[in-house]
C-alpha cells in the first residue's frame, strides 16, 4: 500500500541534509512502512530511540549513499 521509502544522505541539489531533516525523513519512512501514527503516545519513546539509532548509524557511515529502513 505504501511505497518503500529510502532516506538519502544527499538532497536533490547534492548538498548534505541536516541531521534533523534526515531524522524527519526516517521517521516518516518508518511510519509508512509500519502503518503507525507517529503521534501515538504508546510508540513515542520506542520510535524516537529507534530513529536516533538510525541517525547515529547513518552519521557514522556517510560514505553510504542510501539508508534503508
Amino acid at each position: 500500500m505504501f511505497p518503500n521509502v529510502n532516506v538519502l544522505s544527499l538532497s536533490e541539489k547534492g548538498e548534505e541534509e541536516s541531521k534533523s531533516d534526515m531524522v524527519q525523513k526516517a521517521m516518516t519512512a518508518y511510519a509508512y512502512q509500519h502503518y503507525i501514527n507517529l503521534f501515538d503516545e504508546r510508540y513515542e519513546g520506542y520510535i524516537v530511540n529507534l530513529i536516533l539509532s538510525y541517525a547515529e548509524a547513518f552519521e557514522l557511515n556517510k560514505d553510504l549513499c542510501e539508508f534503508r529502513i
